[in-house]
């Protein structure tokens, strides 16, 4: 691969258009069809802490607290549409199991909120196996079973998603929420542009951002192993911190890279998993059975926007916060 191939630019749109990148959130009901929320477990939780007066002058006296936490998985059916999700939802209305509805509403959070990027896990396939036709051709021609190597394919993870309340609400609910409605932040871009380089090193800068250049300082890439060094300059936007709920967004983004082979296929992991934004510059390597990397994707994130994602479950059992019955022990 020469130079001369500098350069393959790609550009993403999505069906849905999104307005250009403002700091407040907007509330997209048609965004919500791009998730599917369940909840997956409801804990509660309660601790007593006794300190040694002899350490601590007047702390002889017990301290308690309590908490109770939702747990919920949210599988993103359009990975293409979201760059990232926020870990904390927001309550808007709640009901309990008499029918009766429970001020449940969030009150703003004094902490900042911050996107997480999707979850990716890699799995070995097993070799796939040819049609029954074909295995008893090669048989009858007396021809070698046609051999096929494992495949490392990349999985979608579901994202987490959790509510903090307040313990009270065991005593209010009546064994049940029967009804909970809320929305939790996702950022989503207008488009997505795709700009691979060929993995060999270079003394050209790379464009990415009116902020941003990048240039292949190292790359090499041997049967099984993989390295490579990035350089940035005016403004490495892998160094900076992750984004968080609110705050303005730039025009262009670049969300992460993407090692890819010589099908076109992605070879490394898919995006910056769970950091958002991922890392451009600096180093890098892996290992794999015949690794064959060819160029370097840099995904950028054109017209970025906050969006609030409604989200509604029913029937979620309370947890008793009545200790077990301890049964007495036969001393015999």
């Amino acid at each position: 691969m020469r130079w001369r191939s500098l350069i393959v630019v790609q550009v993403m749109l999505f069906s849905a258009g999104v307005a250009a990148s403002r700091a407040e959130s907007k509330t997209e009901p048609k965004l919500a069809d791009c998730f599917n929320v369940r909840w997956s477990s409801i804990q509660f939780n309660r601790s007593v802490v006794l300190r040694n007066p002899a350490q601590t002058p007047g702390g002889s006296q017990p301290t308690s607290s309590e908490s109770l936490t939702l747990s919920c998985e949210v599988e993103v059916r359009d990975p293409n549409r979201v760059l990232g999700i926020s870990r904390e939802a927001t309550i808007r209305g709640m009901t309990g199991g008499a029918g009766r509805e429970i001020n449940a509403e969030s009150p703003p959070s004094r902490r900042p909120q911050y996107y997480e990027g999707l979850r990716y896990r890699p799995r070995m396939l097993p070799p796939s196996q040819p049609p029954r036709w074909k295995r008893v051709m090669r048989s009858l021609l007396r021809m070698a079973p046609k051999r096929t190597s494992p495949q490392l394919v990349t999985e979608l993870q579901p994202s987490t998603l959790v509510m903090e309340f307040d313990p009270v609400l065991l005593a209010q609910g009546d064994g049940e929420i029967t009804h909970i409605e809320g929305y939790f932040h996702a950022l989503v871009a207008e488009s997505l542009e795709y700009i691979e380089v060929p993995f060999e090193p270079n003394d050209c800068w790379v464009r990415l951002t009116p902020e941003l250049e990048i240039r292949v300082r190292e790359a090499q890439c041997g049967q099984s192993r993989y390295e490579y060094h990035i350089e940035t300059r005016n403004g490495d936007v892998g160094g900076r911190p992750f984004l968080r709920v609110g705050e303005p967004m730039p025009g262009r983004l670049v969300f992460c890279r993407q090692l890819m082979d010589a099908d076109g296929k992605r070879a490394g992991h898919f995006g910056p998993m769970g950091r958002l934004p991922g890392h451009i510059g600096g180093r890098g390597s892996g290992s794999g059975p015949n690794v064959q990397i060819e160029a370097i994707r840099f995904v950028i994130a054109v017209r970025p926007t906050h969006r609030k994602v409604p989200f509604a479950l029913e029937h979620i059992p309370l947890p008793d916060p009545t200790p077990p019955a301890v049964a007495p022990q036969d001393s015999r």
